[in-house]
């Protein structure tokens, strides 16, 4: 196991929070989504086009936000990583 705690060989199935839980959980930082957000999307801009793409966690390291091209959308996702992934 790497210092991350991240395994790319094993196989543990995803866990994934409810549209609700992530509403509640964008909800509770309030403020901090109104500023990450446009930070976020111009952090996007400059890296979306290169393969990558931006994923916000909250502390509990649920994805609460993230963007990725189109193209690259499904490559992100069997990665585990879409909205509400824990």
């Amino acid at each position: 196991m790497l210092s991350h705690g991240l395994d790319p060989a094993q196989a543990d199935p995803q866990e994934f929070c409810t549209e609700n839980e992530v509403a509640l959980r964008r909800d509770a930082l309030g403020c901090v989504m109104m500023i990450a957000a446009p930070k976020l999307d111009r952090l996007f801009e400059l890296v979306g086009n290169s393969g990558c793409g931006i994923a916000l966690t909250d502390r509990d390291g649920i994805i609460i936000d993230h963007h990725f091209s189109g193209a690259d959308a499904p490559i992100f996702a069997g990665w585990g990583l879409e909205l509400g992934a824990d």
